[in-house]
């Protein structure tokens, strides 16, 4: 399934006002794996560089999902070797933590 990587678009004369690409809730594909997925994009085209630090708050904002949703598609994310997970400093993109 073909997910689209930009969810959200700032309209540059009303910077609070944003159009967003809704993850739906009753579709075939489970939230968390759709937020996954366009996560997943972003990494891949660059517009998450590595070293980019993935917040569950942020992502619950931007894409208006719980906070369970956020942390199981960075669960997937992780599993999948994208980002990593530094205990109590957060979740950045790549493939393992510098040093």
């Amino acid at each position: 399934m073909n997910i689209p990587a930009t969810a959200c678009t700032v309209n540059v004369n009303y910077p609070r006002l944003r159009s967003c690409l809704m993850i739906d809730p009753m579709g075939p594909v489970p939230p968390y794996r759709q937020l996954a997925g366009i996560l997943r994009e972003r990494i891949r085209t660059g517009k998450l560089r590595d070293g980019a630090r993935l917040t569950e708050l942020d992502i619950t904002e931007e894409f208006e999902v719980a906070r369970n949703t956020a942390r199981r598609a960075l669960a997937v994310l992780r599993e999948e070797g994208l980002i990593y997970t530094v205990p109590t400093r957060g979740s950045y993109v790549g493939k393992h933590p510098p040093g």
